[in-house]
């Protein structure tokens, strides 16, 4: 278990590091989700991939005892205390994941409990949920999440719900969830944590990009990302923050003088 643990985080280390070496600043959105998906993937598959050599026959588990005419060979037990290192180290992992499942599930619950007492309005394949609280529009699998009041009076922008639908029919939830439920089980490896980042702001690229089709304006689209920017932050949802805005705002203008230039 430790050797593929080992490969598994040596290979999504090489891969993520890769990425954001020579892939994060490119402008092929589609292809860097495809590689993200398929590397997170492929560096959990190939540790099982392994070739040998030769065997080694262990014996290290056996006893010889010597007597009469010859010797023969007896099973060495030994017992183990409950309160091993290796025991303490399971404790505390399967204590951890433990507590991030149920934190999935929270987040889960709380997202279906927000679709359950919303007010819904179907718009085409996708719905709107209105909520009271403040929160800057979000989405989730096939629910786009905006406040009632700034709804009702026309205060979100056109821009911000075709950007939010985008999420919805690329299917970027699956990823968030793939990713959410990798770092319950493996939190301890540091490269799916930047890939999570990375996952997050290629969707804000793809969706973005969909905008910029629709409506070629970069300017006032900056403006309009700047308006909603908020630091809160949502779990499971695709949202506005100081970081990612400002990488979008950079993919953008270059973006934007490739096509000009």
């Amino acid at each position: 278990m430790e050797t593929y643990l080992f490969k598994m985080i040596l290979c999504s280390s090489i891969f993520i590091g890769f990425y954001y070496l020579i892939l994060e600043r490119q402008k092929a959105h589609r292809f860097k989700r495809f590689y993200l998906l398929s590397s997170i993937l492929f560096s959990m598959l190939v540790p099982f991939v392994s070739i040998t050599y030769g065997v080694v026959k262990d014996v290290s588990s056996q006893l010889v005892i010597a007597g009469g005419e010859g010797e023969t060979l007896a099973p060495l037990v030994v017992k183990e205390s409950l309160f091993s290192f290796e025991n303490i180290i399971y404790g505390m992992y399967f204590l951890v994941t433990t507590i991030l499942f149920v934190r999935f599930l929270i987040s889960l619950n709380s997202l279906r409990q927000a679709v359950k007492t919303g007010q819904k309005i179907k718009r085409g394949k996708f719905t709107l949920v209105l909520q009271d609280e403040k929160a800057t529009p979000h989405s989730f699998w096939n629910y786009i999440f905006v406040n009632r009041d700034y709804y009702e009076h026309g205060k979100i922008d056109e821009k911000i719900i075709l950007h939010e639908r985008t999420h919805l029919e690329q299917k970027h939830s699956f990823d968030v969830l793939l990713i959410e439920f990798l770092l319950t089980v493996f939190w301890f490896n540091p490269a799916f944590y930047f890939y999570k980042k990375a996952m997050l702001i290629n969707h804000e690229f793809l969706a973005d990009e969909c905008v910029l089709k629709y409506d070629s304006n970069i300017k006032s689209y900056k403006q309009l990302l700047l308006t909603e920017l908020i630091s809160e932050r949502i779990l499971f949802t695709n949202q506005f923050n100081l970081s990612n805005t400002k990488k979008r705002i950079k993919m953008m203008t270059t973006t934007c003088l490739l096509y000009t230039s």
